[in-house]
């Protein structure tokens, strides 16, 4: 409560000047439009730097507006996310915080997979012979490190930019180039999921699929967690992180991780396309996954590092669910005898 209250209490203060604004921010659901309290205009831009994208821009935003349901893909947050590809391997650089919990999210999906596919997590390859699917891979991050622990991964993105750098990183990484390394680099296209769904050369589904912190910036949810659900395999695993919708993580994500405390990029974040674990649960529920874990995490700020919360889901979660066996099987007609209900599995 302390950190917390200690990382609000600047945001709070600026509140009260706008009294319409906070009460309204007590009132926020799924439709909410919370406005920046911060005037990032025009013109407070570089004007030299004429090729950046202002995303405060309406016009700019029109223009990726979805024409139809056929792609979950956000041509504006594809670009914003390329121009910071170069960066993106950077620890120390503009996405220090997703190195940050990188480590925990590895260690999450390490455990949790291992359980599901009664592998022993402490073996130097413990995901061997399982192929996993990295959607929205970014540059390769979680790809790779998946690729470390023994499984064949591919890696998918809608940015041809980030699979590039990706390809690239990979090639450059000696333990990738290793004559006798039984491990595989990981493979990656530059696709979404719903196309990779729908590719007739796909012949199979993947053990389990990732996806972090993508789904928040994808143009149609429903379409992009079906095509998910889709590419996972008969009791196969799917994880999801993201960001809750909450007063606490619009404070937390958006205000003071972008705007006080320059966290992460300013922009990176959209209120309204943040998704609670309840919605996540029933779209998943929906394209027949059962829900077996859901976890928070949660970052201190002046330790610098993230711990798991089974109780606190207001800001970073990520959970697991498990794509549903399909026990039933044709019928053997050239039998005499009739099927009973027993004896049909449900």
């Amino acid at each position: 409560m302390f950190i917390l209250r200690n990382i609000i209490i600047s945001p709070m203060n600026i509140m009260k000047k706008n009294d319409y604004i906070l009460k309204n921010m007590m009132k926020i659901n799924k439709y909410d439009k919370l406005f920046l309290f911060f005037n990032y205009s025009k013109e407070n831009k570089n004007k030299n730097n004429k090729s950046d994208i202002d995303y405060n821009d309406k016009n700019n935003i029109k223009k990726t507006e979805k024409t139809d349901n056929s792609t979950t893909v956000d041509d504006l947050e594809i670009d914003k996310f390329s121009k910071l590809a170069a960066e993106w391997w950077n620890p120390n650089g503009v996405m220090k915080s997703l190195h940050s919990i990188h480590p925990i999210r590895m260690a999450y999906i390490r455990q949790m997979l291992c359980s599901h596919f009664d592998k022993d997590p402490f073996e130097a390859y413990p995901l061997k012979g399982l192929n996993i699917l990295d959607a929205g891979c970014g540059v390769g991050l979680a790809t790779e490190s998946l690729a470390r622990l023994g499984c064949n991964v591919t890696g998918i993105d809608a940015s041809k930019t980030n699979v590039k750098i990706a390809e690239t990183h990979c090639k450059l990484d000696p333990f990738f180039n290793l004559e006798d390394n039984i491990i595989k680099p990981p493979k990656y296209i530059a696709t979404s999921p719903e196309t990779l769904a729908l590719s007739s050369s796909i012949k199979e589904q993947y053990d389990a699929v990732i996806s972090l912190e993508v789904i928040e910036h994808v143009s149609d949810v429903e379409l992009f967690t079906k095509s998910c659900c889709d590419l996972v395999k008969d009791n196969g695993c799917l994880i999801m992180s993201t960001i809750n919708r909450t007063v606490k993580s619009y404070l937390l994500a958006i205000i003071a991780a972008e705007y006080m405390f320059n966290i992460v990029p300013q922009n990176t974040h959209e209120y309204d396309k943040f998704i609670n674990p309840q919605e996540l649960t029933m779209l998943l529920n929906h394209n027949e996954l059962d829900i077996i874990d859901i976890t928070g995490f949660k970052y201190n700020i002046f330790k610098q590092d993230w711990s798991f919360s089974k109780n606190d889901y207001d800001i970073n979660y990520i959970l697991t669910g498990i794509k549903q066996e399909n026990t039933l099987s044709e019928p053997d007609y050239s039998s005499s005898s009739s099927i009973s209900s027993s004896e049909i599995q449900m």
